[in-house]
Formats: C-alpha cells, sequence, structure tokens
C-alpha cells in the first residue's frame, strides 16, 4: 500500500492514477466517485484498511505520548477472521475509502481513531495515509447509502476522490498533531441510484 498511496517527493499517487482510469459512477459537485472493481490492487487496499483497524482494536499502541486504540466490539472477532480468510467481510460494516487529487494529497497520517460516540446505531473509525482517507462504519444501522458506497463489499467498490474530505483531514491533523477524538465529525455520502 506503501507504495500505491501519495508519494510526496516524486508527487505521484498510482492508485489515484489507476482509479480515474475506471467507470465514474456518480459526481457530486466536485467529487467523483468511481467503479473500483477492476482495480488490480482493490482487494490488497481493502485488506489493508481492514487490517490496521483490527490492529488498533486488538492492541494499544503508542507514539510518543499518544496512544491508539479503538473498540471495534464484536466485530473484532469477524474483522480477524476475514483477514485470516476464514470468513466473508463482516456484516453490518462499510469500509468507505477517499482518495484526494495530487494536487491536493498531504504526507500526512495519523492513527485509526473513534471520533465520537455511537451514534443512530453504528459506530465511526477514521484513519489517514498519504492522499487516501478511510472510514468504517460498524453497526446493525449502517445506512444503506454507505453500504452502497463501501469499497468491501458493494459491487462496484466505490472509491471516491475529493479535494475536501481528505483535505479538511489533513488540516485537522496539522493543527492538531492528532486527531481529537472527543468530536464527532459529520459524514455526508451522495445517494446512488
Amino acid at each position: 500500500m506503501l507504495n500505491q498511496c501519495f508519494q510526496s517527493r516524486s508527487g505521484g499517487f498510482a492508485l489515484y492514477a489507476d482509479l480515474i482510469n475506471q467507470p465514474e459512477l456518480l459526481r457530486v459537485r466536485d467529487d467523483a466517485y468511481y467503479a473500483g472493481s477492476q482495480l488490480p490492487g482493490v482487494a490488497s487496499l481493502v485488506y489493508f484498511a481492514m487490517s490496521v483497524f483490527w490492529r488498533a482494536a486488538a492492541h494499544t499502541w503508542k507514539l510518543k505520548e499518544e496512544e491508539c486504540h479503538i473498540e471495534l466490539g464484536p466485530y473484532t472477532e469477524s474483522i480477524g477472521l476475514f483477514l485470516m480468510d476464514q470468513g466473508p467481510v463482516p456484516g453490518h460494516t462499510a469500509l468507505i475509502t477517499h482518495l484526494a487529487p495530487p494536487n491536493n494529497a498531504r504526507p500526512i497520517a495519523h492513527f485509526p481513531t473513534q471520533p465520537g460516540r455511537a451514534a443512530d446505531g453504528y459506530r465511526t473509525f477514521e484513519f489517514l495515509i498519504p492522499g487516501v482517507s478511510f472510514i468504517l462504519f460498524t453497526g446493525k444501522r449502517i445506512p444503506p447509502k454507505f453500504m452502497k458506497m463501501c469499497t468491501a463489499s458493494s459491487p462496484e467498490r466505490v472509491i471516491g476522490v475529493s479535494n475536501k474530505l481528505v483535505e479538511d483531514e489533513c488540516s485537522r491533523v496539522m493543527r492538531s498533531g492528532m486527531p481529537n477524538e472527543t468530536h464527532a465529525r459529520r459524514v455526508d455520502l451522495p445517494k446512488f441510484g
């Protein structure tokens, strides 16, 4: 995955270059959503993201004074089985992936966070690597529009390109050093169909 994300020295972004050659499913303002199902590395992308979330739930990681630990609850085990190829993508989960265009991408990353409490019957987790934002929703009441945009289980394996989402996340990380886990962030996603 490190070779696929944004490369600050060269300005290259292999995942973005591959994605924008795929069928565009929807455009909402400046954001575009593509079918990632034909990308050669989409299964690896999903595996990478789910493994980072799982590791953050299975262990408490430390970097300087910051700690990284999230509570996936009952989804910890089913995600672990998926990662060991002993089960399908867990039900009641939705992995949303957004890329920043190379001209807006930044060489910023942050640990997985849980930006708020469970709301409306589902929980939200997120992390960022250079140019790529991952959001994981878990719970029995995940809105259907999130499930339709899931990179892991939707037939199209939807991946978005957004100037705003990743840029906002980068700004938040630069301002605070690490994301503030006590403030929930509203996520508005477009409707398909």
